[in-house]
């Protein structure tokens, strides 16, 4: 890939999945099934790229579908059923590896699979064998783009948070860890993050500055066990906040200096990523939601990434 694009490509906040990963890896697209219908899930469309390889250009974006908002003092992620149908956006599904289930989209998590991961594979849910397309107004219940697969919980969490999805991809077993992506009401941090269970021990932390971000083997170790619990108290008390809530500078967070990535690998085995952003804030990737939390505390995990 031209070197430029690559750079252009870095810069891009691809808050719910991978799409910039999926375009580097030069993954085979056609040979999987894809989201081959005009709804997409909040927030998808807006990460869409139209490019072409050889000639080197970022053509375009697509224009984001239903926004996040903030009905009666909470901050509202549209589930799937509530998304607009937006026109010729089926580019962002075809990048990321995903499905909905009961009317949610749920989408890999970027946790490397270990071995500790895996053995949180629990009761088996169902099978789905539906290609996630979609023509019209019908509304999808049970469907992936990748090939036919069997859910099952992820031991310690919810189905409405976590699943895995056993199948196959080019003859091999392939399993992916998905995580829920649309669907949630938020008025603090506690809303979201503790389903996610951030307070469980953790065996180890890593930073990453803004240049390493979508690349996990960057992540660099770091002992940041102190500040780190009264941060995690903070971001649970912290106040969700919309895009258009926050300063400019912090919503346009893609930047150097701007943005520190803390990854935490928790006693379960699975690594979240929680973006800090200069200024006081916090936002989950997987998330397009900002979440102000207490200066003191934040400013302290600043410092020691």
């Amino acid at each position: 890939m031209n070197e430029q694009v690559k750079q252009e490509v870095d810069k891009i906040d691809i808050s719910r999945g991978q799409v910039r990963s999926q375009l580097l890896a030069g993954v085979e697209r056609a040979r999987r099934p894809r989201f081959t219908g005009r709804k997409v899930a909040t927030g998808l469309v807006a990460a869409a790229l139209l490019l072409t390889v050889g000639g080197g250009k970022l053509l375009g974006e697509t224009p984001p579908a239903t926004e996040i908002v903030r009905t009666d003092g909470a901050v509202v992620v549209p589930n799937w059923a509530q998304d607009e149908q937006v026109e010729d956006s089926s580019t962002a599904g075809s990048m990321l590896p995903g499905l909905v289930y009961k009317q949610e989209l749920y989408l890999a998590m970027e946790t490397p699979l270990t071995d500790d991961v895996r053995t949180l594979q629990g009761e088996r849910l169902e099978r789905v064998t539906a290609t996630l397309e979609e023509t019209g107004d019908d509304v999808i219940e049970n469907a992936s783009n990748l090939g036919p697969v069997t859910l099952y919980r992820v031991d310690g969490y919810k189905p409405s948070v976590r699943l895995f999805a056993v199948g196959e991809e080019e003859g091999r077993k392939k399993v992916w860890l998905l995580e829920r992506q649309t669907g949630f009401t938020v008025t603090t941090g506690n809303d979201f993050f503790k389903d996610l269970h951030l307070d469980q021990s953790v065996k180890h932390f890593a930073y990453q500055t803004f240049d390493e971000w979508n690349d996990a083997e960057t992540a660099r170790p770091v002992t940041v066990d102190r500040p780190y619990r009264a941060f995690l108290n903070a971001l649970y008390q912290s106040d969700a906040m919309i895009r258009e809530e926050v300063p400019k500078e912090v919503a346009d967070y893609m930047h150097p200096d701007t943005m520190k990535v803390l990854r935490v690998t928790q006693a379960d085995g699975i690594t979240v990523s929680l973006r800090l952003i200069a200024g006081g804030y916090v936002v989950y990737p997987q998330l397009d939601v900002f979440f102000k939390v207490d200066p003191v505390a934040f400013k302290e995990m600043w410092e020691a990434l």
